[in-house]
């Protein structure tokens, strides 16, 4: 085996990627600061009734753990955002579900429209 670490050559990738996009990289808002992430989807729908629920998640997105600050861990930036809000194209969102990836360098978060949710 090379040495070579994938889940870093993947993470230096997305931050390649976000440096080319430079003021158009899409960002999150999360406690007041800007945040560069890559989205992988986000959608509007119709609202649920009272007593209603989804399955699915309503923003999905990844950002590298190294966005928080070149000491942060993974684990403690995982806590710090579970079930806080945030907001993306002027619209806001809960996550609800921070998945740390493997290599420990990426987060997967999944977030609920706040005015969908029942």
């Amino acid at each position: 085996m090379s040495g070579i670490n994938p889940y870093a050559v993947h993470a230096q990738g997305i931050g390649y990627l976000q440096a080319s996009m430079g003021t158009a990289c899409p960002v999150i808002a999360w406690q007041g600061n800007n945040y560069q992430i890559l989205p992988g989807s986000a959608r509007l729908k119709e609202d649920l009734a009272v007593g209603g629920f989804s399955m699915d998640s309503d923003f999905l997105f990844t950002i590298l753990v190294a966005t928080f600050g070149a000491n942060t861990q993974a684990e403690n930036i995982r806590g710090q955002l579970l079930n806080t809000r945030i907001d993306y194209l002027n619209h806001a969102y809960k996550i609800h579900t921070v998945s740390v990836m493997a290599g420990g360098l990426q987060l997967h978060i999944e977030a609920d429209d706040l005015q969908q949710k029942a």
